[in-house]
């Protein structure tokens, strides 16, 4: 009995001793961290696994050295998260290597951050005379900690390793961080300059011979600056079929580069996600009919033709979310409104390439997530959630209305061709069924009743309005109606506007 209640004290102990630090930080972080607090906070915890800092001001070395002994003593952190507030000059490559060099060897995810600052920024935000605290900061210099730094050591439990930072990393510290990481399996690729095709291949073998179960790659141009090519010489130095998932935001490579790495990884790779429009849209119908094993696409930045989109059928089958824009044609033709007996050739022609879109769709067993986008021809400016919202002729018409029976009139609709969809939780895009003022796209109790019998795990639909403000008359009653049909869904309006 006596056991059972010491843990029990012990439970409320870390309970207690976890809110005040996490208090601690909050209030600590609004300002900047200042180390002695901090330690004092963290030192009260040792069996603190998990740990997010921002705002961390470094005005000098001798504050990363407090850090990184501070660091070191939590003995059983796995998720460290750390961004840093260091001046215009420094470069924040040596910082990292600090941290690194000192973390302890239970850690299994790190995230390292970095901004600039001037003196001068600062002050903007914080006057010195008016905040003690903050002057404290500024001029004082915590006592150089001890530091116990065995450079050959391993982090052997670290499998995630992400960093932030503008700069251009050296290589050379870079690589001596990596041979402590033998381990990592995922990787935020960092700001390195190689200049030649022969350094981009010699730093790609050094990483893959270094961290040989790398599986997992990351590259954000706006953090890592604009050249790619180190990502796809690591791409191509992996051994096939070892990539499984591949982030690029903001990139610039040609659709042939890139196309050229995935190839190699068609069978293993399970998630993509691409953010920018450096890539063509083709690579998205080379990826649906070859990775049979995908799970995850994200690519709403770059729309796809529909005739290419369904040229082909898809491999990728296992797919959970699926987010994609789609470029359904010319806006001569919008089916809308979408009654057959009114339907010209070329209605009859887009509404079969739609049908065809919503039959592979159907495929899909397993998808939780489908957020759609429609966007205008490719022969116009695609349309920009900038300047302003779509009209309705590129709403994904039928999506969510029966087919009515008979062979000359009714309305058109696809949503009897996605029965398959038994998994679906979220839905979401360019779709609209505003019940109380278009006709072209109009729900009705039938409709509901088969998303209800088909779309058992349906949990979320989110839908586009229109011309129409989210929280206006029409809106709010379509919902209202919606909801009274569906009272385990959740509606969700939104627009550009």
């Amino acid at each position: 009995m006596a056991s059972v209640n010491q843990h029990r004290q012990q439970q409320q102990s870390l309970v207690s001793t976890s809110t005040r630090l996490q208090w601690s930080f909050e209030e600590l972080c609004a300002k900047a961290v200042i180390p002695a607090q901090a330690r004092y906070c963290l030192q009260a915890s040792p069996l603190l696994t998990a740990l997010r800092l921002d705002n961390i001001v470094i005005p000098n070395r001798i504050y990363a050295d407090y850090w990184a002994a501070t660091i070191s003593g939590l003995r059983m952190l796995e998720t460290l998260s750390m961004k840093f507030a260091t001046p215009d000059s420094s470069r924040p490559d040596d910082l990292f290597s600090t941290i690194v060099l000192c973390s302890p060897p239970s850690l299994k995810s790190l995230s390292l951050g970095v901004d600039h600052y001037t003196y001068e920024s600062l002050l903007v935000y914080r006057k010195p005379d008016d905040d003690p605290t903050f002057k404290l900061l500024m001029n004082a210099q915590p006592s150089e900690p001890t530091i116990t730094r065995d450079k050959d050591s391993l982090l052997p439990n670290l499998t995630e390793w992400n960093v932030y930072s503008p700069n251009v990393w050296d290589y050379q510290t870079y690589r001596s961080i990596l041979r402590r990481l033998p381990n990592l399996v995922s990787m935020e690729s960092p700001n390195i300059r190689l200049n030649t095709l022969t350094n981009n291949l010699a730093y790609a073998r050094f990483i893959v011979n270094t961290c040989r179960g790398l599986r997992n790659l990351s590259f954000n141009a706006g953090v890592s600056g604009r050249d790619v090519e180190p990502v796809l010489a690591i791409m191509g130095a992996m051994k096939e079929n070892t990539l499984e998932s591949l982030n690029l935001h903001g990139y610039d490579c040609s659709h042939n580069e890139l196309a050229s790495r995935l190839t190699r990884h068609y069978t293993s790779l399970r998630r993509l996600e691409f953010q920018g429009n450096g890539i063509g849209a083709g690579l998205l119908r080379l990826i649906l009919v070859n990775c049979a094993n995908l799970e995850v696409l994200k690519a709403l930045e770059i729309p796809v033709r529909l005739e290419r989109l369904i040229q082909e059928k898809w491999v990728s089958t296992r797919i959970q979310e699926l987010h994609i824009s789609i470029d359904a044609g010319e806006p001569e033709i919008p089916i809308r409104p979408n009654n057959r007996r009114h339907f010209s050739m070329q209605h009859k022609e887009k509404v079969q390439r739609m049908e065809k879109l919503y039959r592979q769709l159907s495929v899909l067993a397993e998808l939780k997530v489908l957020d759609l986008r429609l966007y205008k021809s490719t022969a116009d400016p695609y349309f920009n959630v900038d300047v302003g919202p779509p009209p309705l002729n590129y709403v994904m018409s039928g999506l969510l209305t029966l087919n009515d029976e008979g062979k000359d009139g009714g309305l058109w609709g696809g949503l009897q061709l996605l029965s398959g969809l038994k998994n679906l939780a979220v839905l979401k895009g360019l779709f609209a069924f505003n019940v109380a003022t278009l006709p072209g796209f109009i729900m009705r109790e039938k409709d509901a009743r088969w998303i209800a019998e088909n779309w058992p795990k349906l949990e979320r639909i989110e839908f586009y309005t229109g011309d129409h403000a989210v929280d206006s008359a029409d809106i709010l009653s379509s919902v209202a109606w919606l909801r009274s049909m569906l009272p385990r869904v959740e509606f969700v309006p939104f627009n550009y506007i």
